[in-house]
């Protein structure tokens, strides 16, 4: 799946701005985000550049106007070279290759004046000739027809708009969309002018019809961001059979009543099993599959309650339109009120994918940290085996060949050993410093002042200075022993600590002496103390 992106953006060279369409191309899973009017030069890209995981392709007008720029996702990058930029920040051209297949990617960004647009789509015409399997998508400044535009403005069919048809007829190439929704009336620039809104759809994808079969859907999304919309385009080039994925528990669920409610009946109902005081490991292993089973169930109702309500503003947003573009008088502030509620959204989703890519970093100036946003995930054709070898050197590449060889390979590799469990000591002893923390200073002795809340390490050092000072100032008779510990923090009486675990639970205090048993120490000394 090729997920591909236009939208002028109005702008971008406030850095915080294009953070968040950073995080929105991460959420959303975008391969190839097309910019128009992004108002760059070389030196600003060479600031934000770091922002972004992968690669970002611009060509530049003058005086930081104009502007195009291709942004391309990490893992594409090594299939996409520069085939040509212009130097008035209007055209730019990628080539991609994808399966022993080249597409030609160009972004535009038409001129407003009728004869420059004019004379641009005469050099589109020309330069395009020399390519097939083309993509040509961006901000054209020009309707194909009166559906394109609101009641309120009138398409014109200018000079500009037979030159764009004649493109379309010379390299065949046409309005996907509009071609899908032949009857539609939706809109990609929306803008309130004077308390009206005014509306026009010139913001499309034009494709080869060649490629027609490999669209999947074309789509237009508001945004608060700008006054133009997102137009998306998913593009299946797929031809290898997926699995479902590696599944990661999202835990803002931890802080959702219902999730919590509904794991702890699940852990009551899984302790009255058998298995829970015979087999433990075994009750555990069950225990979080069941955990884990739920969570799917659970998370998907939450993600189709989210996108229910995400694309029901969507869905207003253009009845609105519609009725606008109908003659219909509507209240904008209504329209307004719909944009605001959408932004909340939007903010949403765009502190969900910075969590999701381990960034520290928030839109709001007051709060920024240094914003290294990693690919939220690889595509999942990038963890797909396409290819294998057998034992026979011989190539498979349906699935259950390389299943089958997988298993014979892996099967040879390794000898049935007993389960590695040190993945569930772990989470056995994070939960276990998380409940000890709270009570952690009244457990451990005074003496101990490392790593302990409210206390601080020179307390130790402190106490000894004072020792030694009362010491020599009475002319008592003392000795002062250093020791050096294989562990830190030993210091614990087991048997105080054991007293306390009995309140928790007796698996807690079987723990406690499974860890504790065996100790070993080491003692060492100067001349007149040997090493015992």
């Amino acid at each position: 799946m090729v997920l591909l992106v236009s939208h002028n953006c109005n702008g971008i060279r406030n850095i915080d701005k294009f953070k968040k369409y950073v995080s929105i191309m991460s959420e959303k899973n975008v391969d190839f985000m097309l910019f128009q009017e992004t108002f760059w030069d070389d030196q600003l890209v060479q600031n934000v550049k770091h922002l972004y995981n992968g690669d970002i392709y611009h060509s530049d007008g003058t005086n930081n106007r104009q502007g195009v720029a291709i942004l391309v996702k990490s893992n594409l990058c090594a299939n996409v070279k520069q085939i040509y930029k212009d130097n008035n920040g209007r055209f730019l051209h990628l080539q991609f290759e994808y399966d022993d297949s080249i597409y030609n990617i160009m972004n535009v960004y038409a001129p407003n004046i009728v004869n420059e647009k004019a004379d641009f789509f005469d050099f589109l015409n020309d330069y395009m000739k020399l390519f097939e399997n083309t993509i040509i998508a961006g901000d054209w400044n020009t309707s194909l027809s009166g559906k394109d535009r609101c009641s309120r403005t009138v398409h014109k069919n200018d000079v500009s708009v037979k030159k764009l048809n004649d493109i379309m007829l010379n390299h065949n190439v046409y309005d996907i969309w509009r071609f899908r929704n032949p009857d539609k009336l939706v809109f990609s620039r929306k803008m309130v002018y004077n308390g009206e809104l005014k509306q026009s759809r010139i913001d499309y994808f034009l494709l080869n019809r060649n490629l027609t079969f490999f669209v999947q859907s074309v789509y237009h999304f508001d945004t608060t961001i700008s006054d133009h919309c997102f137009v998306e385009m998913k593009m299946n080039f797929e031809k290898i059979e997926r699995g479902p994925g590696l599944w990661i528990l999202n835990n803002t669920f931890l802080k959702n009543e219902e999730y919590i409610s509904k794991i702890r009946n699940i852990i009551e109902e899984e302790k009255q099993s058998t298995l829970f005081n015979s087999e433990f490991l075994i009750w555990w292993d069950n225990l979080k599959y069941k955990i884990k089973k739920f969570s799917q169930v659970f998370g998907k109702r939450i993600q189709k309650e989210k996108n229910a309500e995400y694309f029901l503003l969507q869905n207003k947003l253009k009845r609105i339109s519609e009725r606008i573009a109908l003659g219909e008088v509507i209240d904008v502030a209504q329209y307004e009120n719909l944009k605001l509620d959408l932004s909340v959204y939007e903010e949403q989703k765009c502190k969900g994918a910075i969590l999701r890519s381990k960034a520290f970093w928030a839109t709001e100036s007051d709060k920024c940290t240094k914003y290294f946003l990693q690919m939220e995930k690889q595509k999942q054709e990038s963890h797909c085996i396409k290819e294998l070898l057998n034992e026979n050197n011989e190539s498979v590449t349906n699935t259950e060949g390389i299943l089958d060889t997988q298993y014979d390979f892996y099967n040879k590799l390794y000898s049935s050993v007993k389960t590695d469990d040190e993945v569930d000591y772990k989470i056995l002893a994070k939960v276990m410093a998380n409940r000890f923390k709270q009570v952690l200073c009244k457990i451990v002795s005074k003496c101990q002042s490392c790593c302990i809340p409210g206390r601080d390490i020179a307390d130790t050092i402190a106490n000894i200075r004072d020792v030694l000072d009362l010491i020599e100032s009475e002319e008592l008779e003392g000795y002062l022993l250093k020791m050096d510990q294989e562990k830190a923090f030993d210091k614990v009486g087991h048997t105080y600590l054991r007293e306390v675990l009995k309140k928790f639970h007796g698996v807690m205090v079987s723990t406690l002496d499974s860890e504790s048993s065996d100790p070993s120490s080491n003692l060492g000394g100067t001349k007149a103390f040997s090493a015992v």
